[in-house]
């Protein structure tokens, strides 16, 4: 009990040293501020009784990455009891942490050596008129660098805080030394080389050097990179970096051969590792050009690229679907080239790389190419596409139909004969995606295309061949016969010779429009309707397809008409009654009248159609 009311009064005490002393001016010299890029492992929970020189810097190194990154609040704990607070907290907490020692149940507590003497990696050092401690974690000739915590109030930690022997002096109030422990924290390269090797991942040559690249060192704070350029024997320093990569500027020579490699250092700039003998190697060529942008116009394909730093020329390649290889185009000074030399509707691939003053390839070819299609003012537009002839319900006219094509203002229709692919003749112009022909004969094959035009009938686009069409005249003498009464009607027609198929329609006296009967082509000259209802009317009509389901001609849109009546059974005559001699009267209801046809509809939705000429065969140009 005695031992705890101790440990409580001497935490209060510490808790209100604090709050209470305001701190002398220190002069405190920080070394290299450099990155800590290590990653520690696991750690034991348990620390050691007193460290090798390697242990002590390792360890360091791995309770600033994983415990106290930041900062440290709050009190030092032993066995469940807050033993000290903040600064000398952190002190205790650093001594326990390194060496395994519990400060107080270990007998530390004023256990002190009064005279600064001589300092060791480990002590704790009380400072400022005894209201700071610090944790000594190397000592130099120049000075004491330490750790310590809440120096500003704010209990952030410091890692690599310096005082020279003589700052060190003027705040000196008195030290707790680890019996036994002989560290002076000035361990050398050879006995400090506890990390591991960097592991170089690539050299690579840039736009602004080369780019030397490792992987991360546990416990390393830095790098340093060394080089041999050429035949060169020995190493040289190429530079410090708190990252893994470096780009290497020096001493660069086109088509020179160049080595690196790469050795960790710690906090205050040691070297904690031994290196790779090999190093890694490149010859020196600049990073290849990024090509950025290419807009195909009228008689021109304009190419863009990045600038890359150093080069003084770009030499441009090109290739099209057919080239087997890349094909020498020019060299350009700047970052832009127009390709005015182009073939009509072909692709062209461009691809570049950096040349220097005499010319000589220095880069890869670009990682990215860019493409285009070469275009004359009579090649501006995209080819119509999807022509399709389709007949309509008038005897003998076509709707010709094309996708639309941006840009395109007007179109020109063009017909061959006999469903030829060549042999084009003008047959009209339009501002819609359709276009009717009139005068088309049974059995006879149809072909169109189509061109863009501006607005002075000039082509602005080329042109591929339409759909062939093989159109037919309607099935005549249709026929709709009551075949029972249980709802079927047979519809029958004349055949029509060489038609490949037909499509029946039908409508009831309820129907706007026509409405297909069988989901499937009929191969013969006659179908089956069910469902017929009593006292309805029934039109038929009938034309003829592909086996598709395309329609090939036009149709009667009077087609045959039948009016379905199921068979009634016969009624008795009247009697007379004997009571009365009244006769009866005939009860059997009558049939009401059917109600009127309701408009029709056609099966293919026809627009008004513009001038309609007879199609010929001809060159589908303008001057004809």
């Amino acid at each position: 009990m005695l031992r705890k009311n101790i440990a409580f009064l001497l935490s209060v005490i510490m808790l209100l040293s604090v709050f209470t002393v305001v701190p002398a001016t220190v002069s405190a010299k920080s070394t290299d501020d450099l990155a800590d890029t290590g990653a520690s492992a696991e750690l034991a929970e348990t620390g050691w009784s007193i460290p090798s020189e390697t242990t002590f810097v390792n360890r360091l190194a791995q309770l600033k990455k994983k415990y106290y990154p930041s900062g440290y609040s709050g009190a030092y704990y032993e066995d469940g009891y807050a033993m000290a607070w903040q600064c000398y907290g952190f002190a205790c907490q650093m001594l326990k942490e390194v060496f395994g020692i519990k400060y107080y149940a270990d007998g530390f507590v004023n256990k002190a050596n009064y005279t600064m003497g001589t300092l060791y990696a480990g002590d704790i050092v009380r400072i400022r008129g005894n209201t700071h401690s610090i944790f000594i974690t190397k000592v130099t000739s120049k000075g004491y660098y330490f750790c310590d915590a809440n120096w500003d109030y704010n209990n952030g930690v410091r890692w690599d805080a310096f005082f020279t022997k003589a700052e060190m002096a003027a705040t000196f109030t008195y030290k707790i030394h680890v019996p036994g422990s002989t560290l002076t924290g000035t361990a050398t390269a050879q006995v400090g080389l506890y990390a591991q090797v960097p592991e170089l991942t690539g050299a690579v040559p840039t736009g602004n050097g080369i780019e030397v690249t490792w992987n991360v060192v546990k416990d390393a704070a830095a790098y340093r990179v060394y080089y041999k350029a050429g035949d060169d024997t020995s190493w040289k320093t190429a530079g410090k970096s708190t990252t893994t990569s470096y780009v290497f500027n020096t001493d660069l020579v086109y088509g020179k051969n160049y080595t690196f490699t790469v050795r960790a250092l710690d906090s205050y700039g040691t070297l904690i590792s031994d290196y790779n003998k090999t190093g890694i190697s490149t010859e020196f060529r600049v990073a290849p050009p990024e090509m950025k942008s290419i807009k195909s116009t009228v008689g021109n394909i304009n190419v863009k690229w990045a600038a890359s730093k150093g080069v003084s020329y770009y030499r441009l390649y090109y290739r099209t679907p057919d080239d087997t290889h890349w094909r020498t185009l020019t060299d350009v000074k700047g970052t832009s080239y127009n390709f005015t030399k182009g073939k009509v509707y072909t692709t062209y691939r461009f691809t570049a790389v950096c040349l220097n003053n005499s010319k000589q390839v220095i880069s890869a070819a670009s990682a990215k190419n860019l493409s285009a299609r070469f275009m004359t003012y009579d090649t501006q537009l995209e080819i119509p596409t999807n022509i399709t002839p389709a007949a309509t319900k008038t005897i003998g006219k076509l709707q010709i139909s094309w996708d639309a094509v941006p840009g395109a203002k007007k179109y020109m229709v063009f017909a061959s004969k006999n469903g030829a692919t060549s042999g084009w003749k003008k047959i009209g112009t339009t501002t819609k995606t359709y276009f009717y022909v009139t005068g088309c004969k049974n059995q006879t094959k149809y072909r169109y295309t189509v061109r863009c035009v501006d607005t002075k009938n000039k082509f602005i686009s080329g042109f591929k061949p339409g759909n062939m069409l093989y159109y037919f005249d309607y099935p005549t003498k249709l026929k709709a016969t009551k075949a029972d009464d249980n709802g079927k009607i047979i519809v029958s027609w004349t055949g029509i010779k060489n038609a490949p198929a037909y499509a029946v329609f039908y409508k009831s006296q309820y129907d706007k429009a026509w409405k297909r009967l069988n989901t499937n082509a009929i191969l013969g000259t006659s179908t089956t309707f069910t469902g017929a209802e009593d006292g309805v009317k029934y039109d038929f009509t009938v034309r003829v397809c592909d086996k598709q389901l395309r329609n090939l001609s036009s149709y009667s849109d009077a087609g045959v008409s039948i009016t379905y009546e199921v068979t009634q059974p016969e009624t008795a005559e009247p009697t007379t009654l004997a009571t009365t001699g009244e006769e009866t009267e005939d009860q059997t209801a009558r049939p009401t009248e059917a109600p009127t046809d309701a408009p029709t509809a056609a099966p293919t939705d026809a627009s008004t159609a513009p001038a309609e000429t007879e199609p010929v065969s001809s060159q589908p140009t303008d001057n004809q």
